[in-house]
Order: C-alpha cells, then sequence, then structure tokens
C-alpha cells in the first residue's frame, strides 16, 4: 500500500443494515450519549463529532482502513442508531493489526477502544 503524504486509507465495507428497523438517534443524541473525547472536560461530544464520523470516518487501529459511522437522512436530519453505534466502535478494533506499528502501541488502543466501550454500555449509552 502507498504511504504518500496524501495518500489516504481506504474506507472499510461492511454489509447494510436497516437503521429504520433499530433504535434510531439523531446526531445530537448519539453525541449526548458519548462521553467527551477530551479527559478535562465533562460532558458530551459536540455533534459535529458524530457528523463527522459518519463523512469522513476514523481510522481503524492497525490504520490500515477508515471505518464510518452508519447514517441515514429522514425529512432532511440525519440518523443513526444505538446498534450503529456499537457497530462503529467494535469495527475500530475488529481490525487485522498492522506489522509498521509496535505490538504493545496496538495492545494499547485495542485496550482503550474495548475499555471505552464497556463503560458506554454500563452506563447504558450503548447496547
Amino acid at each position: 500500500m502507498p504511504q504518500g503524504k496524501d495518500h489516504q486509507p481506504p474506507f472499510a465495507v461492511y454489509p447494510k443494515y436497516d437503521l429504520l428497523k433499530e433504535h434510531l438517534l439523531t446526531l445530537a443524541q448519539a453525541a449526548r450519549r458519548l462521553p467527551s473525547a477530551s479527559p478535562d472536560e465533562s460532558g458530551s461530544l459536540n455533534p459535529s463529532t458524530v457528523f463527522r464520523w459518519t463523512k469522513g470516518g476514523l481510522l481503524t487501529t492497525s490504520r490500515k482502513m477508515k471505518v464510518r459511522l452508519e447514517k441515514t437522512r429522514i425529512g432532511g436530519r440525519n440518523f443513526t442508531s444505538v446498534e450503529a453505534l456499537t457497530r462503529f466502535f467494535e469495527r475500530l478494533v475488529d481490525d487485522e493489526p498492522s506489522p509498521d506499528h509496535a505490538e504493545s502501541r496496538e495492545i494499547s488502543l485495542d485496550k482503550q477502544a474495548k475499555n471505552s466501550i464497556r463503560i458506554l454500555r454500563q452506563r447504558g449509552r450503548l447496547k
């Protein structure tokens, strides 16, 4: 895989889910369910962060692929689902490890991501 300055990893391709059959949330509601990304901030994420996850996605822990948060548009508003959030976070860590990254760094990121998912589930913010 080319590793130039302008190289962007490809987006991961996953099966499509029917979000209309899931527990829908507006992107603002989804943001309120998630803790702030900054450890010194209390509260929740900004809805624009969740929107960026639907457009640009996030890199997986191996940094080989990007994963987007699934969304649907209804009446001019963007929606995601509780189940889509769960799939999104699981896909970020369920990726093949990259040989060019230190194993300890990957294990640390996997533990952090899995711990975050566990905490969100305990708080009832993810199923």
